[in-house]
């Protein structure tokens, strides 16, 4: 379903028109829920790799290294971290275990001495390397490497498709019409676009079904290791 279809199954489904519900109304709830689609594909598959269809490059970002320098930014747009790499001095790329500092309990001095990053964290806006990277035991420039899923691109022109799977495309326009029910009062057809699209007792909704999709589409991963927390680590 394109945006024109999104928009015409909306009015099928609250009996309005363009001139009842508006471009500009109409378009920003679809985009609402295509992004809260998104979110329930993560919530659900926090280990595979999903990306918006519609982008034209892979979700990958390199960037240099520093010496001794353990933080660095993750890039604009950037809605999950998938997988997080480094070059070694030999050029050849080795992938990072994840970790959590808050569960750390490990000498405080693996971290103060640089070195070959073994660990990340992410904190806020960064990702932090463990140990901070050593210019003579790795490769710095574009030495660090991300695979990252992207915020989804509005959809704006007539044609434009939503990126993920086209059978749960009526999620959108579903959401949008639900919207329109809400503000306008009507109980009726919001009960039934409600269980269309949450699902009730009896029958599964379109949000059940999603999860249910992406969630069997995980792949394998080697999960990180855990660690407990270390109160001295900043001391």
């Amino acid at each position: 379903m394109n945006l024109s279809d999104l928009k015409n199954d909306v009015y099928f489904l609250t009996g309005t028109d363009s001139s009842s519900y508006v471009d500009d109304d109409i378009e920003r709830n679809i985009n609402r829920w295509y992004r809260k689609a998104v979110t329930w594909i993560w919530e659900s598959i926090s280990t595979w790799q999903y990306d918006d269809t519609n982008k034209s490059t892979l979700p990958i970002a390199t960037t240099d290294m520093r010496d001794d320098q353990e933080d660095y930014s993750l890039p604009s747009g950037a809605q999950n971290l998938m997988k997080v790499e480094v070059k070694n001095k030999n050029g050849d790329w080795y992938e990072l275990d994840p970790i959590d500092v808050s569960e750390v309990d490990s000498p405080s001095e693996y971290y103060d001495e640089k070195g070959t990053p073994q660990y990340y964290d992410l904190m806020g806006n960064s990702i932090i390397l463990y140990p901070a990277p050593d210019e003579n035991e790795v490769t710095t420039s574009q030495g660090l490497k991300i695979h990252i899923s992207r915020d989804v691109d509005a959809l704006s022109d007539s044609t434009d498709v939503p990126g993920f799977d086209e059978q749960f495309h009526r999620i959108l326009s579903l959401g949008a019409a639900l919207d329109w029910c809400i503000a306008f009062g009507d109980g009726h057809k919001e009960v039934d676009i409600r269980r269309q699209l949450e699902g009730d007792s009896q029958t599964d909704g379109l949000k059940k079904e999603l999860k249910i999709y992406y969630g069997r589409r995980n792949k394998n991963r080697r999960h990180g290791i855990k660690f407990r927390h270390n109160p001295n680590r900043y001391n």
